[in-house]
């Protein structure tokens, strides 16, 4: 007697939707028809149905699991010192450096660094970070509500769960007195169980470490770099700006004129110049030509004067 019990996890998650209340959901399992399997796949639809039915996380806790991104650029007066204070305040608060990076410029470091807190510490850190700088010019909080996400990856591994230990029995009684081959079928489909499990488990675990440890991202400039220079209210940075977007529309023209004359002044120049230059090399050759008729008659008169 043969058995195949294989769960796609699409269609588990299709059976495993929060259901209204009053409907009923069906396992779309391709499995032989043999009694024990069968019984599987009824319990593992009754887990469906209790989960259903049994309060969520969100119901159990009152809460929302919500995963939190900062996002932040300061000013201080030493770069270096800010990065050791912001590893000082991380430490203290329960959380940790993810990375820290500086680059050097000639007047001054730039910073960066990746940091993750608690996010019940969240708001105090970034009270602190603030007043570690002279200015903040950026700060960006956003939250990412996985409630959802979590709840039904929880539901998937009940599900999945559920069945496995079905398995587990089933196995157990092929291993007293089935073949080989079903004894192997029932393993390999308890693996498959397993790895999806394990799958689950892991997205959940990540999601979790994700809402208790908030990620913030801070970007430190140099009070040196961060200032424009300034004359009372001239700044030369704005007349070099202007005096560069003139330069570029000088050149820009200069650029037009050049195409211009390329393909439209450059073909007619051409054009008329060979022409004048056609026309009056032809008439220098009526010229040569006539000539020598016109000295004619002043020759014969000349000799004519000299036999007299």
């Amino acid at each position: 007697m043969s058995v195949r019990y294989g769960v796609d996890l699409d269609d588990l998650r299709a059976a495993n939707n929060m259901l209204e209340p009053g409907t009923t959901a069906t396992l779309a399992i391709p499995v032989e028809k043999t009694v024990e399997v069968e019984k599987v796949v009824e319990k593992t639809v009754e887990v469906v149905k209790t989960v259903d039915k049994e309060a969520s996380f969100q119901e159990v806790t009152g809460t929302r699991m919500v995963v939190y991104t900062v996002d932040m650029s300061i000013v201080v007066k030493d770069t270096q010192a800010a990065l050791d204070q912001i590893e000082q305040l991380t430490n203290a608060v329960g959380g940790y450096v993810v990375s820290a990076q500086t680059t050097q410029y000639d007047a001054g470091a730039y910073g960066n660094a990746v940091i993750r807190v608690p996010t019940a510490e969240l708001d105090n850190v970034l009270a602190q970070l603030e007043s570690l700088a002279l200015e903040v010019r950026n700060q960006n909080k956003t939250g990412s509500d996985v409630t959802e996400e979590y709840v039904d990856l929880e539901s998937r591994v009940k599900v999945l769960e559920a069945a496995e230990q079905e398995l587990l029995e089933l196995y157990q009684t092929r291993q007293a007195d089935g073949e080989v081959t079903d004894i192997l079928e029932v393993y390999q489909q308890l693996v498959a169980f397993r790895e999806q499990i394990e799958t689950l488990t892991g997205r959940m675990q990540y999601l979790e470490e994700s809402a208790a440890m908030a990620k913030v991202t801070i970007s430190v400039t140099p009070d040196a770099l961060a200032q424009p220079v300034q004359v009372g209210r001239w700044r030369p940075d704005g007349t070099a700006r202007e005096a560069l977007e003139v330069l570029v529309s000088s050149l820009r023209f200069l650029a037009d004129m050049i195409i211009w004359g390329v393909i439209l002044v450059l073909p007619l120049a051409l054009l008329v110049g060979g022409a004048i230059f056609g026309i009056g090399r032809l008439i220098r050759r009526r010229r040569r030509r006539a000539k020598p008729h016109g000295e004619a008659p002043a020759d014969a008169d000349n000799k004519a004067l000299g036999g007299e």
